[in-house]
């Protein structure tokens, strides 16, 4: 459990500076798109460097028919987090990202709730109080009222930060599937490679070789920062989710993660605003008990 708490509390920081770097790109309007391009072409690279050729290459033809079936699974898993992160920014862009960070991270529901229904994972009421409250605690957020001064850039926020919550929570799911099979370990390191790699497809057929060129041109320190931030919390969530695994307690792993998440934010959007509303403490409150409840068995 030690372990396991670890590498939840690593992977929550980590997505806490994701969310803060998501408001510094919009606020600098920066397309998103073009900013993931750059992004991709360095983690595809980074994750290049990780992979256990060696090993690899000697049992490739034995191990044929799990190595495709890992490929087909991640790679969707990166097509749909990738997409999906492009909708969380672009929401965050229409006057409200507090709100819009905090509906995109609840999508944390659609994962844990599949782990429990299609892969047979361990609930108690306990566990069932803590994903309320963190929950309920997102809700509030949400509905809190908007930066003074502030105007929505456009009316229909909620909708595409709903289609946010949706889409990045398939994408969850797709992560955590490989814990699932028996005796599987990701002994070669293909696991975030392989992501990569769908992530950087899909953005090649979204934008072209144009879009590339200048993406990568012209936004490539910002997409070597992200780059090196979503490698390490990949690897931290893959840490946790494994550790939670021998627990029979996957399905909670982004609960945990992404509750820490918010309360990050939560924090960070208090003193950059400079001001410490009620909203914001009671969504800290009901997070912190819904994390200490997730973690009874």
């Amino acid at each position: 459990m030690k372990e396991a708490a670890f590498w939840c509390l690593a992977t929550g920081i980590l997505w806490t500076g994701v969310g803060i770097y998501f408001k510094k790109l919009n606020d600098k309007a920066h397309d998103p798109v073009n900013f993931n391009i750059s992004s991709a072409v360095f983690l595809f690279i980074i994750c290049l460097f990780t992979v256990k050729w060696g090993s690899l290459s000697s049992t490739m033809g034995i191990e044929a028919t799990s190595l495709f079936k890992l490929a087909v699974v991640m790679l969707a898993a990166g097509m749909t987090m990738t997409a999906g992160l492009i909708i969380m920014i672009k929401s965050m862009n229409r006057g409200r990202p507090d709100a819009a960070w905090s509906i995109c991270q609840s999508s944390m529901l659609i994962p844990f709730s599949l782990g429990v229904l299609l892969n047979g994972e361990t609930i108690n009421m306990f566990n069932i109080a803590g994903i309320m409250a963190i929950l309920g605690g997102i809700a509030i957020f949400g509905q809190g009222k908007k930066r003074s001064g502030t105007q929505f850039a456009e009316a229909n926020w909620f909708t595409i930060s709903l289609v946010g919550f949706l889409v990045i929570g398939a994408g969850q799911y797709l992560f955590s599937i490989p814990s699932y099979w028996e005796n599987w370990t990701d002994k070669y390191a293909l696991r975030i490679p392989i992501q990569a790699t769908g992530g950087l497809g899909l953005l090649f057929v979204w934008a072209g070789i144009g879009g590339f060129k200048n993406a990568v041109r012209t936004l490539w320190l910002h997409g070597l920062v992200f780059a090196l931030l979503t490698y390490a919390g990949r690897f931290t969530l893959y840490k946790a989710i494994d550790a939670l695994a021998e627990l029979k307690m996957v399905a909670i792993a982004y609960p945990v993660c992404l509750g820490l998440s918010i309360l990050g934010f939560v924090a960070y959007h208090s003193y950059s605003e400079r001001k410490f509303n009620p909203a914001s403490v009671l969504v800290s409150i009901l997070l912190i008990a819904g994390l200490l409840m997730l973690g009874i068995k």
